[in-house]
C-alpha cells in the first residue's frame, strides 16, 4: 500500500498574498464586514486546498482534500493504465475539468494520469509521480 499526504505550498503562498492584499485594504479604509467575510472564506478555501491525499491499495485509489472533504476513490477494475504526466501552473490549483476529464493537484508540476476504461481521464498532482504510477503498475499487473 502506499499513502502520502502533500502540503499544498502554492495554495498557502496565494492564500497568505490575498489576506497581505486584505490588510492593506483594511488598514486604508478602515475595517468593513465585506473584508471580514472575504477572510473567511479565503480561510476556508485555504484549509481546504492545503494538502491533498493520494493512497494505492488492493482496494483502489483514493484521494481526498483536508480532512477527507471530497474523497473519491477508483477501483483497480476501473483503471486501464496510468502514467506520470507533467502539468503548468496555467492549469490551476484545487479541482479542474473539462466536463470529461479530472485535474486534482494542489502543488508543483508532476501529476499521476489514469486513463480509465470508460475513457476518462483523472490527474493527481503528486510529488512522488513516478512512484505513484509505479505502485498503481504493480497492482493493475497482478502485483
Amino acid at each position: 500500500m502506499y499513502q502520502k499526504t502533500q502540503v499544498g505550498t502554492a495554495m498557502l503562498v496565494l492564500i497568505a498574498i490575498a489576506y497581505a492584499i486584505e490588510v492593506l485594504v483594511t488598514v486604508s479604509n478602515g475595517p468593513s464586514s465585506g473584508v471580514f467575510v472575504a477572510s473567511i472564506v479565503l480561510a476556508c478555501i485555504g484549509l481546504v486546498f492545503s494538502t491533498m491525499t493520494i493512497r494505492v491499495s488492493t482496494d483502489g485509489v483514493e484521494w481526498w482534500f483536508t480532512f477527507g472533504i471530497l474523497r473519491q476513490r477508483v477501483s483497480l477494475a476501473e483503471i486501464q493504465f496510468a502514467v506520470t504526466k507533467k502539468v503548468t501552473l496555467l492549469n490551476g490549483l484545487g479541482i479542474r475539468t473539462d466536463g470529461q476529464n479530472w485535474l486534482w493537484i494542489v502543488n508543483g508540476t508532476d501529476a499521476v494520469q489514469l486513463d480509465m476504461r470508460n475513457g476518462r481521464r483523472i490527474l493527481l498532482g503528486s510529488p512522488e509521480a513516478q512512484t505513484v504510477t509505479l505502485f498503481i503498475d504493480t497492482l493493475l499487473n497482478g502485483g
